[in-house]
């Protein structure tokens, strides 16, 4: 019965996050067409986002769907991981009582006070605080569920300021570990250090609500739903097809649509598992069958996806914003250039690998093909410019942005009649257990954040970076080699989160544009999505190619030397991130 009960939930929160996306489209129309803005929209899709995110929790706890760091516990004795799960549930178990008391107490005050939002819609604050209680109480239950069942046998998925700073990298390191779920690793020890060190545990459930009215975060879910809907749809086999017909017959042609097509899928849907999958479904089985190496292939694809977080829009870079209180905009104008320079050196490699790898050239595609080709994608490229467009001229706001092209990815794959019921609830589904995995690290990350500043470990951490290298080139380079051994163990939005708070003051403190060391990061971003044992798009090209991880690992490696190549370019001409937003 509970299990029903959390299936029902996570229905409830997918359709909410559709609501807020229906809701943020009507809003943009009545403002534009009949000059009849609302305001209620931007309230209430806030409500649904808060609501979705908590009421989702319970079923992705029980489903796995929560980011976790299997590194270790994959090489554990069965024995040894059952009691390593039990942990982690435990820790899930202590965290989500704590929130739900303390939220209770926050929930009752606003509630006996009477307190109110403030907003136009003038709304009773509880309705937003409420669904804290709810959402932790219910996972609370579910841990204990979780403990429960591996206990019966249930199957588990594969000094000073310095002294303060290790204990806390090696108490998060070894609940990370140990596969403690990201958000909750990050939420309790945030809340631990609360707690010792003499502060309110109500920071932690404040901390969380704070995170969840953000706005700009509504993007997520919806970028989330037009990239599901386009990928369940097909909309990639178009893409790639109508590339193919225009540079098919370039040396490496195939390569070059490859990279193309991710460009161009990049610019819609901002995420590179997203990108990676939709275009690695269509080219691998492909480019295999034209003669192309398979290691070539596969680090082909898994590279090419991560132009999915460079190239705007892009979640990673919505995150970095939201953290730093930055222009997402900027952000988002200051990854064309490199994102661009990036895709322009994955084509020339690939040309030169297909040159002297004596790669057959496709026969030249007729002009009648070619326009069959490029009418039937031209939806999707529209999409994209549409996204773009609207975003660079100020006609609405990133968030508004990803729910214009939601409604636009449902219109247009149900007028070219190839999305089915089925696929679009699997989109809605699996952007739900999605979003509330990113929604859940981040706050954690939040509680995390405010427990380290209390502390003042940023800024410690900052002071000892810039009294031990006074130099941009030795501050970049510590700052890469951090980057990458965490990607070794962290997925991408982790690192964001986790690692902007510490180095960002050190990287301000030596001059550092915020806008141009947020593009540096992503790009370190990138190589950890493709950096084994924990990066994303070596197992969804695994996944997709059903092929060993270490064929994918090892097929990567040349484009990883390119993309450090691309850092490079872009430590000695900063211009490559800064001229088009400031200078343009």
């Amino acid at each position: 019965m509970f299990d029903r009960l959390m299936l029902l939930l996570a229905w409830i929160a997918a359709l909410l996050f559709v609501a807020a996306g229906v809701m943020l489209t009507y809003e943009v129309v009545a403002r534009y067409f009949f000059i009849r803005p609302t305001i209620w929209a931007a309230e209430l899709s806030q409500l649904c986002l808060i609501w979705g995110s908590l009421l989702g929790m319970p079923w992705a706890l029980a489903a796995r769907r929560h980011i976790s760091v299997d590194a270790i516990t994959r090489l554990c004795k069965p024995g040894m991981r059952r009691l390593l799960e039990i942990i982690a549930m435990t820790v899930v178990l202590v965290f989500s009582v704590m929130v739900t008391f303390k939220g209770w107490e926050i929930f009752l005050e606003s509630f006996e006070r009477g307190r109110t939002s403030g907003t136009m819609l003038d709304l009773p604050a509880w309705v937003a605080e409420i669904p804290v209680v709810i959402g932790f109480a219910l996972l609370a239950v579910q841990a204990v569920i979780e403990i429960v069942g591996v206990i019966r046998g249930k199957d588990i998925p594969e000094g000073g300021a310095r002294m303060t700073i290790i204990l806390t990298l090696a108490a998060m390191f070894a609940l990370l570990l140990i596969r403690v779920p990201v958000a909750f690793a990050l939420g309790g020890l945030g809340l631990g250090m609360l707690i010792i060190g003499g502060f309110s545990p109500l920071m932690a459930p404040q901390a969380i609500l704070s995170t969840l009215d953000g706005f700009i975060l509504l993007s997520v879910p919806l970028f989330l739903l037009m990239s599901n809907i386009l990928l369940r749809a097909g909309v990639g086999n178009d893409l790639f097809a109508a590339v193919s017909a225009w540079v098919g017959h370039w040396p490496g042609g195939l390569a070059v649509a490859t990279i193309l097509s991710c460009g161009v899928f990049a610019a819609i849907s901002g995420s590179s598992v997203a990108t990676a999958a939709t275009i690695g479904t269509v080219a691998i089985p492909e480019m295999i069958q034209r003669g192309y190496n398979k290691r070539f292939v596969y680090g082909l694809m898994a590279a090419g996806g991560t132009l999915g977080i460079l190239i705007p829009p892009s979640i990673p870079m919505i995150i970095y914003g939201f953290v730093t209180e930055e222009s997402v905009i900027a952000l988002f104008l200051a990854g064309v250039g490199p994102g661009i320079a990036l895709l322009l050196l994955f084509i020339i490699y690939s040309m030169i690998y297909a040159r002297f790898g004596g790669q057959e050239r496709e026969p030249k595609r007729g002009w009648d093909e070619r326009k069959r080709a490029t009418l039937k994608a031209l939806p999707a490229v529209l999409l994209a410019v549409l996204i773009i467009s609207g975003i660079y001229s100020g006609a609405f706001t990133p968030t508004e942005a990803a729910a214009i092209g939601f409604a636009a990815a449902l219109l247009i794959t149900a007028a070219m009649r190839v999305l089915t019921w089925k696929a679009l609830k699997l989109a809605i589904f699996d952007t739900m257990a999605t979003t509330v995995a990113i929604i859940l690290i981040i706050a954690g990350a939040k509680v995390f954040g405010k427990a380290i500043t209390l502390y003042r470990i940023p800024q410690d951490i900052s002071m000892m970076i810039t009294q031990g290298i006074d130099t941009e080139l030795g501050f970049i380079l510590v700052v890469t080699v951090v980057l990458l051994i965490m990607g070794l163990v962290f997925e991408a939005l982790s690192m964001v989160l986790i690692m902007t708070p510490v180095l960002l003051p050190a990287a301000l403190a030596l001059g550092f544009d915020p806008i141009w060391f947020g593009v540096y990061m992503v790009i370190m971003v990138e190589c950890a999505l493709i950096t084994p044992p924990v990066g994303l798009n070596l197992y969804v090209i695994q996944s997709v190619a059903k092929t060993r991880l270490g064929e994918v690992a090892r097929g990567v490696l040349p484009f990883l030397l390119l993309m450090f190549l691309t850092a490079a370019i872009l430590y000695v001409w900063h211009d490559l991130a800064l001229y088009i937003p400031f200078k343009l």
